[in-house]
């Protein structure tokens, strides 16, 4: 029994190598060269264009920091540079992202497998780091992706003091190159999407959470989710009633996005529901629609992402816990 378990996982390891592209993701630490540069080397980049990041710094200054590089005084960058919160960021993410290797890695396999699955699809040129000074964790900006990893120092930071519970388990490292793979899957996707009401998104999030189980076939489906295990359990104790209970709610046409946001957003529970239910239950409930869609159809992921009939998705996917 042992040697069959053994050939089973060697035949999956085989398998899941078999769907991985060669891909090498450029990451430019943002944040590291930010360090070292004073406010004249700033504007130097920004005004005189010496390198391809120059265009970077007045996103990253305006989109992400609240300042306008083209209507400040030197002054302002000194002043940006010496405040406390940028400090103290900076010197928590060197501690923690001292060495991105891993990180990288594990990026080069997640977007060779989405190239395999989806071969006319881009990814990324360039994947940025920088303190984002707690704005965004993952953002899109034209064919780059930046990622703030100061939102990412692990939920036991004393960065994140103020924070929830819930919200302070979403900063951990592992979840960053999830994070990023869901991020481009719906930049990428998104012009199939034509969410119009809560099925609509129910399904649309359930094809994004089914196409990251097969980017990270190595990774549990909590993870995948962003539950904890005690949150995993219960969904799957519960899932008649956590869909029956769904139903009840009314919302499956629903247009009135404040009514379900806590069904795909970060949020301590889900109103309407036990208190046990975890926010961003949506894409749970979709992600089992999805599998139980994709066993009565046989569909592969490009007919299915392509596919923007949820009510037909629905249907024909026969769920029923």
């Amino acid at each position: 029994m042992r040697i069959i378990k053994i050939i089973i996982a060697l035949f999956l390891f085989i398998s899941c190598k078999d769907q991985v592209l060669n891909k090498n993701i450029d990451v430019y630490r943002f944040d590291e060269s930010l360090r070292v540069l004073d406010s004249d080397l700033i504007k130097d980049e920004v005004f005189n264009k010496k390198t391809s990041t120059g265009d970077f710094y007045c996103f990253y200054f305006k989109n992400m920091v609240g300042l306008d590089i083209f209507d400040m005084h030197d002054n302002d960058l000194d002043s940006f540079f010496g405040y406390s919160l940028f400090l103290d960021l900076n010197m928590e993410i060197n501690n923690v992202f001292n060495d991105f290797s891993g990180f990288d890695k594990d990026l080069d396999d997640a977007f060779g497998r989405f190239l395999y699955y989806f071969p006319d699809k881009k990814t990324p040129k360039l994947f940025i780091t920088v303190n984002g000074m707690n704005s965004y964790s993952m953002i899109t900006y034209g064919d780059t992706m930046i990622c703030g990893l100061d939102m990412y120092l692990g939920k036991e930071s004393k960065v994140y003091d103020y924070h929830h519970e819930y919200l302070r388990f979403r900063f951990q490292q592992r979840f960053l190159v999830l994070d990023a793979l869901e991020n481009w899957c719906n930049s990428q996707f998104n012009q199939h999407n034509n969410s119009q009401n809560f099925l609509d998104q129910l399904i649309f999030k359930g094809k994004i959470t089914y196409v990251l189980t097969k980017l990270f076939p190595n990774r549990s489906l909590e993870d995948i989710l962003r539950f904890d295990d005690h949150q995993m359990s219960w969904c799957e104790m519960y899932e008649k009633n956590i869909w029956e209970e769904t139903l009840k709610l009314d919302y499956l046409y629903s247009i009135n996005q404040d009514d379900y946001r806590d069904f795909f957003f970060d949020a301590p529970f889900v109103r309407g529901l036990p208190k046990e239910s975890p926010g961003r239950l949506g894409y749970w409930i979709g992600y089992r629609i999805i599998s139980s869609y994709i066993e009565e159809s046989n569909s592969n992921l490009i007919d299915l992402i392509k596919n923007q009939d949820s009510q037909i998705i629905l249907l024909q996917s026969k769920y029923k816990p």
